[in-house]
């Protein structure tokens, strides 16, 4: 009986040795190409930016209002784009909205930042990258 219960903690030992792995980190992106960055909801006006980087040049500029159960889109850029991790330039496609510099930042072991800033200086923002779709968020 004394030879199982060792055996049993033997076991045991070597099962949750083996079953402890590294926590993921999340690294920098290589690629940008079909991820979407979000922007906190701003609680006062309800409005919430978004960047969607649809293919390896193209990325799309949102300003959305969010509200219950309708969301609108109050503003649209298409913007060109080139990033050389971790740096990132988007230029406008049209000349009616500024170009935006920035880079990605790993805070943490558990998200990115994407940090941009306009060339003036008059636009400031930081946004996270939303969940792919085959990605669970716990709250």
């Amino acid at each position: 009986m004394k030879r199982m219960l060792i055996l049993t903690a033997i076991i045991f030992a070597i099962v949750a040795l083996f079953a402890c792995k590294e926590n993921d980190k999340t690294e920098i992106p290589e690629s940008l190409e079909k991820s979407t960055w979000c922007s906190i909801i701003d609680t006062e006006n309800l409005e919430q930016i978004k960047i969607e980087f649809t293919s390896a040049s193209d990325a799309t500029y949102s300003v959305i209002t969010r509200g219950y159960g309708a969301d609108a889109v109050k503003l649209q850029v298409e913007y060109s784009y080139s990033y050389n991790q971790p740096n990132i330039i988007l230029t406008p496609k049209h000349n009616n909205a500024p170009t935006l510099t920035g880079y990605i930042q790993n805070l943490g072991e558990d998200y990115n930042t994407l940090n941009l800033e306009s060339t003036d200086g008059a636009v400031l923002l930081n946004l996270t990258k939303q969940a792919d779709k085959d990605q669970t968020i716990w709250q």
